[in-house]
């Protein structure tokens, strides 16, 4: 087996332009020189006081690299294909009358809106054969006995909708589907106009706040010592976040399931006081700017306002601003990175600002693999419209897709990205939410190897564990399956689907000015000989 040494040489992960469609991305995008002077140009940097260092640090991996045994894991995770003879590929390609968008929002059905029980059958033999062959996730979510399984309840299903329905319609035929998928927690897995994960949400109490005293105890603003929540540790339950005055406080909240519509916690003091607190959801607020990039001033500190990472001709101009941006905002001492509804796109744009931020490759080693099997580049190629007709275009790409492929894992690319951790940024104070995902999550993803980074708002979306999503329309219902080709994983090993990950200060729904008032409480500049 190949180890970490020769994953590396490969450098960055080659793939085929077919699966990344980003070529001469920065083109239009100036590099500035790579010397200069430092954020301040003092000699000195921004640091935050140890209290909240402390926080910030509780919220970070302490490992970067990768080692030979998570990289072993990682390639178990990968669907072992003995040989191809089961592939159906050609089958899959949608004919220029069935083309849909891929960033279209539609479930893609037809105008009939149903299916008969025969053609539902084998739609769904179709389906789980693409996924076999085309979902870089299979394996990870329990491959074929697992999907086999989901694949007979399905079909023993429809036999039963058989015995009452000529023909299924097409919402009760899409929710038998999704709902015996639903163990796969992937957001980048749609079928029909669903995502297929499970979401969780951040629920709070706004009427409660507490400190941390020197003792270890937590105190209310009365002064009253809590003594535990629903008989448990206050621990459990109270998180580090920002007042109104910017000082840091614990406030009562959970993360849980999109399905719990409110949390009742018992709160027991010291005297033997108890009271009942109320978790409510964190309102999703939907943050909407003209434009994907503006850099604004918020209270006298530069915001740089990211709304979207898709390309269109009508975003490129901004997101191409965003990049050649950082080289300026790397000369401040304190920036605002507000994510908050950025629903990601190109990860390109989020990786070239890091760059270019830090002047280094700030972020954890990650391990990449994409599918490379006919499926998987009939399921890309199902994306472009430009490409439904012609006749060789498999020949082409299945050439240079095969002198890529690792030779104990056919099929599959697989590269090992460096990374570094940077210390010597502005202090960047990232503003998300629950609608950052995806490739804005690639960019929080490099940011929390920044030590100057700190995170503030609400948990994320939750969408990095898969990508470059191919498309499956079914010929007889017309339903969409978006079916990702790509996985990757850092060094955690986590799936952070529908959980996203954790801000080091919950705040909600004021983030920019609590962020602004933090500054002023928990940061100070030292020379760099002091730090």
């Amino acid at each position: 087996m190949r180890g970490l040494r020769g994953l590396r040489a490969e450098g960055a992960l080659r793939v085929l332009c077919v699966l990344c469609a980003v070529s001469a991305l920065f083109a239009a995008v100036p590099t500035g020189a790579s010397g200069g002077e430092e954020h301040g140009g003092d000699g000195a940097r921004v640091v935050l006081l140890p209290e909240a260092r402390a926080i910030v640090d509780a919220n970070r991996s302490p490992q970067l690299d990768v080692s030979e045994s998570q990289l072993q894991r990682f390639r178990e995770s990968l669907y072992h294909y003995s040989d191809f003879s089961d592939e159906t590929a050609e089958k899959l390609r949608i004919p220029d009358k069935m083309y849909v968008p891929a960033d279209s929002d539609s479930d893609g059905s037809s105008g009939d809106w149903e299916v008969s029980p025969d053609h539902a059958t084998e739609e769904v033999e179709m389906l789980f054969t693409a996924l076999r062959f085309g979902y870089a996730g299979y394996q990870f979510f329990g491959g074929d006995a697992v999907f086999g399984a989901a694949k007979e309840a399905i079909l023993g299903e429809i036999a039963e909708l058989s015995s009452y329905y000529d023909t299924i319609p097409n919402w009760r035929y899409s929710d038998t589907v999704a709902k015996h998928l639903s163990f796969v927690q992937d957001s980048h897995l749609v079928f029909g106009n669903r995502s297929l994960c499970e979401h969780l949400r951040f629920r709070f109490c706004p009427y409660y706040e507490f400190r941390l005293s020197a003792d270890g105890s937590y105190r209310d603003l009365g002064g009253r010592r809590i003594v535990a929540v629903n008989n448990e540790a206050p621990s459990e339950y109270l998180k580090p976040s920002i007042s109104a005055d910017g000082e840091i406080v614990y406030i009562l909240g959970v993360v849980s399931s999109e399905r719990h519509q409110a949390t009742l916690l018992e709160l027991q003091f010291e005297g033997g006081i108890s009271e009942m607190a109320w978790l409510m959801p964190a309102d999703e607020v939907r943050y909407v700017n003209e434009k994907a990039y503006e850099l604004t001033e918020f209270e006298g500190l530069p915001m740089a306002v990211c709304r979207t990472f898709r390309v269109s001709p009508e975003t490129s101009e901004d997101l191409s601003a965003f990049v050649r941006d950082a080289e300026t905002l790397r000369h401040e001492d304190v920036v605002l990175l507000d994510l908050r509804s950025n629903p990601g796109g190109t990860i390109q744009y989020g990786q070239e600002f890091c760059r270019r931020l830090a002047m280094a490759d700030p972020g954890p080693f990650v391990m990449t693999a994409n599918l490379m099997t006919d499926t998987a580049l009939v399921l890309q190629m199902n994306r472009q419209e430009e490409i439904n007709g012609r006749s060789d275009w498999l020949a082409r790409v299945r050439e240079e897709g095969d002198s890529l492929m690792d030779p104990e894992l056919p099929g599959w690319h697989i590269a090992v990205s460096p990374g570094e951790y940077v210390q010597d940024t502005p202090l960047i104070l990232v503003l998300m939410n629950g609608n950052t995902a995806s490739a804005a999550e690639a960019l929080i993803r490099c940011l929390r190897s920044m030590r100057n980074a700190v995170l503030i708002g609400t948990n994320t979306g939750g969408a990095l564990l898969t990508g470059n999503a191919g498309l499956l329309r079914l010929p007889y219902s017309g339903l969409v399956a978006r079916i990702p080709t790509m996985i990757w994983m850092d060094v955690e090993m986590r799936n952070l689907d529908g959980v996203g990950y954790f801000p080091d200060f919950w705040v909600h729904p004021d983030a920019e000015e609590n962020a602004a008032a933090f500054v002023r409480e928990y940061v100070v500049k030292r020379a760099v000989s002091e730090h």
